[in-house]
């Protein structure tokens, strides 16, 4: 009845609460780098994996149901698997690890640095898919992205550009910048003729930007993008690989303080690459920074000599 659907709904957001507050006690503690309450944190990895099934539990248990109408309805969906695609079964979804193996209770830090599938779209899950497509607009995407919990994995098609603009908000701490080409025409006497308009906004609050580039940051230092620091100083570069299915695809997306680039490696005829987006797109990434700075082009923060005030430069790269 009515108030048994309102107690479980009460119930689902009270272990809701409880997981968030938990998992944001997770990220303080991170941020705070104390090694010396190692039990603490453990012991908050445990509760947020506890808290996360009890609240699948949740929402798998459906109160007040007619056992005769799910009999009937799972008979339906049964006929209906022969017209199904497996693309239209979410329920059927099952992600798996890059390394077929599984590490338990991780942090949202680790799972973006180690590129675990699992955690990735448990979060999509719990947050919902359609949080995850408003935060894509946000940052920048704007072409189709299906509403499935496979997006968190990147199941749509985008554009270095595109991706390049998302990761430069982050580098510029949640404002938004469109990307442009021409900054300004002039004709031979020095009259410009065109100057473009910068239009600026904030997307995203600054205090997520820098959540955001502390995991990043863990990619290149500790996880699948170290190749992409090789061979320059790149000690305030952040980024994430990329690896499309049967290495299709292979992507590093990344930043410094002052420099934007995306890297996209793959095929015109849609064939298998020799490698991922860490053997593949990082180094290339890391190779055009190095070339970037050896040609004077700055890769750490500037400042503004009119005000003497720190700004950040913005320039997007697109290598095939």
């Amino acid at each position: 009845d009515e108030k048994d659907l309102k107690n479980h709904e009460d119930s689902k957001a009270r272990v809701r609460k409880k997981l968030m507050d938990t998992q944001k006690r997770i990220a303080e503690y991170e941020s705070s780098m104390d090694s010396g309450r190692e039990s603490y944190f453990e012991s908050l990895l445990s509760k947020s994996s506890n808290l996360e099934e009890e609240l699948l539990e949740l929402e798998e248990y459906s109160p007040g149901a007619d056992p005769v109408i799910e009999e009937l309805q799972h008979f339906i969906e049964e006929s209906d698997t022969e017209e199904e695609s497996d693309s239209d079964r979410e329920e059927d979804y099952r992600p798996q690890n890059y390394n077929r193996k599984y590490r338990g209770v991780v942090t949202l830090r680790q799972s973006l640095a180690q590129s675990l599938n699992v955690p990735t779209v448990k979060l999509a899950n719990l947050i919902g898919v359609e949080n995850v497509i408003d935060m894509a607009r946000k940052l920048g995407v704007r072409g189709k992205l299906p509403y499935e919990l496979s997006l968190a994995l990147g199941s749509c098609e985008v554009t270095p550009f595109e991706m390049a603009h998302a990761f430069n908000t982050i580098a510029a701490g949640g404002v938004c910048s469109r990307p442009h080409l021409i900054t300004k025409v002039k004709d031979n006497s020095n009259h410009v003729l065109y100057r473009h308009k910068t239009s600026k906004k904030v997307v995203v609050p600054s205090h997520i930007c820098a959540d955001m580039h502390r995991m990043l940051r863990s990619a290149v230092t500790h996880g699948t993008g170290r190749s992409a620091t090789k061979g320059w100083p790149a000690v305030a570069a952040a980024g994430k690989t990329g690896t499309s299915d049967n290495y299709r695809d292979a992507w590093f997306a990344g930043y410094t303080p002052s420099l934007t680039c995306v890297v996209w490696v793959g095929r015109d005829d849609n064939s298998s690459l020799p490698g991922s987006g860490s053997t593949l797109a990082a180094p290339v990434w890391a190779r055009f920074m190095r070339a970037a700075q050896g040609s004077g082009l700055p890769t750490e923060k500037g400042m503004s000599k009119r005000k003497g005030k720190q700004r950040w430069r913005t320039i997007s790269s697109n290598v095939e």
